[in-house]
């Protein structure tokens, strides 16, 4: 995990604790308030809603990434932040960058953050998925049909962006330590038809972690799409002995 995601959750979480606790002591303090009022021979109390507990935490999302998440890239000198992920496979970060009500990304999800300097602040743009009540601006291609994005079309837009922004530098999120990230990793190069670059990501998740058993069967589909059908076979044989242990 980079240093700017460590720092982003650092921040992320203390102020996620911090409105937790605001919320706690409005409740008790409006319970407090309360306490001796009755209706109908029934003690009243009153907490606030979740969806009022949602905008609050929203507003304090809106704030880190207007002045935190400025700061942060700024500090590690990071132009263009990209954060990729899949539906029900998110990046650890995913969860400190969307709005609570926001459950799990919308099939691959990409986030761009673009520092466009200190007056105009940082572009936040969504490539799939939606807005988050305003926290990002759904990115479409403006030449096509303004329709969900996903497949090949999803790259091509991100390439087309990328180049139009002409950023310094990109920072993206890895990991030397979580299997999954070199097995998504290797989904997203087999997506692209570069088998080589696909199989050796699926290595470097088995390596982490030899009974991943996803990285098996991907990886032999990737050695069958380059003709080494003999690895192939191996990676099947590992595959169906890792399922018979499940």
């Amino acid at each position: 995990m980079s240093k700017l995601t460590k720092h982003i959750l650092r921040y992320f979480q203390a102020q996620i604790l911090l409105t937790f606790v605001i919320v706690c002591l409005l409740n008790l303090v409006t319970i407090g308030q309360l306490k001796n009022k009755t209706i109908d021979s029934k003690t009243e109390t009153l907490s606030i809603p979740l969806r009022e507990q949602a905008k609050i935490q929203e507003q304090w999302l809106k704030l880190r990434l207007e002045r935190v998440l400025p700061e942060l890239m700024r500090k590690h000198k990071v132009k263009m932040w990209l954060v990729i992920c899949r539906e029900y496979n998110e990046d650890p970060v995913f969860f400190s960058l969307v709005s609570p009500t926001t459950f799990a990304a919308r099939r691959r999800t990409i986030y761009v953050f673009n520092d466009k300097g200190e007056k105009e602040g940082i572009e936040r743009l969504a490539l799939g998925g939606g807005s988050n009540n305003g926290l990002y601006t759904v990115y479409r291609d403006p030449e096509t049909e303004n329709r969900e994005l996903y497949g090949e079309g999803q790259w091509a837009l991100l390439k087309k962006l990328v180049t139009e922004r002409n950023p310094e530098n990109i920072a993206v999120n890895i990991s030397s330590t979580h299997a999954f990230s070199y097995y998504l990793l290797g989904e997203s190069y087999y997506e692209k038809k570069d088998y080589v670059t696909a199989i050796a990501n699926y290595s470097f998740a088995i390596e982490i972690d030899p009974q991943d058993i996803n990285s098996y069967y991907s990886r032999a589909r990737a050695y069958d799409k380059i003709g080494k059908k003999d690895l192939a076979k191996l990676d099947r044989q590992k595959y169906e002995e890792l399922k018979r242990k499940q």
